[in-house]
């Protein structure tokens, strides 16, 4: 046998590197669709709770109970609530204004502005959303 019958086996440099480019490529896509489930199911959660607490607050003013004028009012009134059972790792996130820095707290504020015990027809309830960078607000009873 001659060298001239001895064939090379094996990948040419360019195959390689195309290789290696189309692999990047796909994993720098997942990556950047990877974060976006995360800020999402973030977002799904913070907005999960603060139906959960809409309800609880509702349920609480229909039992006859006055609507609480703070955040530190309304925690205390829902966690003394077992009607609405929700858990204190929920409430405990209650009264803080939320912001980029505090996106995993829930504002609170009675309605209407200034309201004193036992006249409060209301509350507005705010989260940070994440996707969007934004304050949502959500008006819970009458006068918001």
């Amino acid at each position: 046998m001659t060298t001239q019958n001895i064939k090379q086996k094996g990948f040419t440099i360019v195959e390689l590197l195309i290789v290696i480019v189309v692999i990047a490529i796909l994993a720098a896509i997942s990556i950047v669709a990877f974060t976006g489930i995360q800020q999402r199911g973030r977002d799904s959660s913070r907005q999960a709770d603060i139906s959960n607490i809409s309800k609880a607050l509702v349920a609480y003013t229909t039992d006859g109970n006055p609507w609480p004028i703070t955040g530190a009012a309304a925690v205390t009134a829902l966690d003394g609530y077992t009607t609405a059972n929700l858990g204190t790792t929920v409430t405990a996130k209650i009264g803080t204004t939320p912001s980029a820095s505090a996106n995993t707290t829930y504002g609170f504020a009675v309605c209407p502005s200034g309201a004193t015990a036992g006249n409060g027809t209301g509350a507005q309830l705010s989260w940070w959303k994440e996707q969007t960078g934004a304050l949502v607000t959500v008006n819970v009873g009458a006068g918001c």
